[in-house]
């Protein structure tokens, strides 16, 4: 009795952590919800479980980690917490919805959600640069140094050493208006 009190606890806490460290951006959108408005607390867009036509009928809370779908109320169907949302989502069960949330947060193979949490930290770095860096066409050396942990592969998949980008004082993390993550080339003209 008391190793199957055991198991509970443990099993507990480990979905407690699953649930903890998902990004719920990635999460909702890996299960194929579009999203057309996002504030500091919630996603919104449209129900995919039922295929809603209302825009901004799924809201799925940040803060809280729970959903709501306000057409259909698919949340009180499914349950309105992650494992809920993955179950009414992707059409399966419980240990269905756990390895889908196990896979996403790598305790199998989580290579693309590592990537994503990369990008998303390089984003808010980038952004936290930008509000406090006078506006300025110069790219100063500490600039270069800090930007230069986030340089992408694109040079290295194009045949260019490392030692190459390093002479060249190629950096990366600059995001332009699209959204995508761009190296910085500095040209020297003395």
């Amino acid at each position: 009795m008391k190793n199957s009190h055991n198991d509970r606890h443990e099993f507990r806490y480990r979905l407690d952590r699953l649930k903890e460290n998902i990004d719920p951006r990635y999460l909702v959108e890996s299960l194929g919800f579009n999203i057309v408005r996002e504030t500091a607390k919630e996603l919104r867009g449209t129900c995919q479980i039922h295929g809603g036509d209302n825009k901004t009928a799924f809201r799925f809370n940040k803060e809280t980690r729970t959903w709501i779908c306000f057409s259909h109320r698919c949340h009180e169907t499914f349950g309105a917490d992650i494992i809920g949302l993955i179950k009414g989502a992707l059409d399966v069960d419980f240990v269905g919805a756990m390895k889908y949330l196990e896979n996403i947060v790598g305790d199998i193979d989580g290579s693309r959600y590592v990537e994503y949490k990369r990008k998303k930290e390089r984003e808010l770095f980038i952004r936290s640069r930008k509000a406090t860096q006078p506006k300025s066409s110069i790219v100063t050396e500490e600039c270069l140094k800090q930007f230069k942990p986030f340089r992408s592969k694109y040079f290295v998949k194009q045949g260019f050493t490392a030692e190459t980008l390093d002479h060249f004082e190629v950096a990366g993390g600059y995001t332009d208006v699209g959204g995508l993550i761009r190296d910085i080339i500095p040209i020297r003209d003395d």
